[in-house]
C-alpha cells in the first residue's frame, strides 16, 4: 500500500511539474504576444500620430491658403465655400483617425487584461494542485510512519 501511495505521489509530482512547465511556456508565449501587441500598438500609434501631424499641417496649410485666396478672390465666394468644406472634411478625418487610435489602444489594453486574468487563473490552479500534492505527501508520510 505504501508503494501505491509512492506511485500516486510520483504521478502527482509529474503532473504538477508538467503543469508548471506548461504554465511557464504559456507565460512566455503570452509575454511574447503581449510585447508584440504593445509593439504593434505603439507602431500604429506612431503611424497615426505621424499621419495626424501631417493632416494637421495640411489643415494649417489649407487654412493659410484659404485666407490668402479669400483676400485675392473676394468676388468668388463660391470657390471659397468649397475650400472651406474641404477643410472641415480634413478636420473630420483627423477626428476619425484620433478616434481609431483610441479604439486601438483600448482593444490592446483589453487584450492585455484578459491575458493577465488567464495567467492569474492558471497560477491559482497550480497553487491548488501544489497544496493537494503537499497534503498527499503529508498523508503518505503519516501512513508510512504507521
Amino acid at each position: 500500500e505504501a508503494e501505491q501511495w509512492k506511485r500516486k505521489l510520483s504521478e502527482m509530482q509529474s503532473s504538477i511539474e508538467s503543469l508548471q512547465t506548461t504554465l511557464r511556456d504559456k507565460e512566455k508565449s503570452w509575454q511574447s504576444s503581449l510585447e508584440k501587441l504593445r509593439s504593434e500598438s505603439e507602431a500604429r500609434e506612431r503611424a497615426l500620430r505621424d499621419e495626424n501631424t501631417k493632416l494637421k499641417l495640411d489643415v494649417d496649410e489649407r487654412e493659410r491658403n484659404l485666407v490668402q485666396r479669400a483676400r485675392e478672390l473676394e468676388g468668388l465666394r463660391g470657390e471659397f465655400t468649397k475650400a472651406q468644406e474641404a477643410l472641415q472634411a480634413a478636420q473630420a478625418a483627423l477626428q476619425d483617425k484620433e478616434k481609431q487610435l483610441r479604439e486601438t489602444i483600448d482593444k490592446s489594453e483589453e487584450r492585455e487584461r484578459v491575458m493577465r486574468d488567464d495567467l492569474s487563473r492558471i497560477k491559482g490552479e497550480l497553487t491548488a494542485r501544489n497544496r493537494e500534492y503537499e497534503a498527499l505527501q503529508v498523508d503518505s508520510s503519516k501512513e508510512i510512519e504507521l
